[in-house]
């Protein structure tokens, strides 16, 4: 169970370290970065008072690491 753990830890190290330094593009598959904008609300008024951008890894086209 460990060495899946450290197995899983270095292949997301890896996928980050690529997509970082720009070495993927779009006509090869591998890690890319998107972002994501999150809204965030009062609680109290419910007003919109700004957001929050999200990074988010993707290993393969169509998913998530």
């Amino acid at each position: 169970m460990l060495r899946a753990d450290l197995v899983e830890r270095g292949r997301v190290e890896h996928l980050l370290r690529t997509a970082l330094a720009g070495r993927v593009g779009p006509p090869r598959p591998g890690a890319a970065l998107s972002v994501a904008y999150q809204p965030v609300h009062d609680l109290d008024t419910g007003d919109l008072v700004g957001f929050e951008a999200l990074a988010r890894l993707h290993d393969a086209p169509g998913t998530r690491a």
